[in-house]
């Protein structure tokens, strides 16, 4: 992935795991990197217990995406391309939240689809 790629943070709904968003990574064009959320209760984090508020699942959303595009020091989103967030139902909840978290960080969001 190239620094200024544009990347799609994807926010599942309810029930739906990463691998929803499988036929998007395959198809997604150059330039752009589709990066799914994963929750607990869903997939490979079956074992987790799932989240009954959507605090935690922002935050853990957020550990995710800092964790896949912090710089140097994974203090935050990266000085790469832009971000990009789109979630369906629960998901547009949490990509909402999880906008605003990344922008109080100075992250750089330029859109949100819900």
């Amino acid at each position: 992935m190239a620094d200024e790629d544009t990347v799609l943070i994807c926010l599942p709904f309810a029930g739906a795991g990463p691998s929803f968003f499988t036929p998007w990574q395959k198809r997604a064009p150059e330039g752009l990197r589709i990066l799914p959320v994963s929750l607990p209760g869903r997939e490979k984090r079956f074992p987790e217990p799932a989240y009954d508020t959507a605090a935690p699942a922002v935050d853990d959303a957020y550990a995710q995406v800092t964790a896949a595009l912090g710089g140097a020091d994974g203090d935050g989103v990266g000085d790469g391309g832009p971000v990009v967030l789109f979630g369906h139902s629960m998901g547009a909840v949490l990509a909402y939240e999880l906008a605003h978290r990344i922008e109080r960080a100075g992250g750089p969001v330029r859109l949100a689809a819900l």
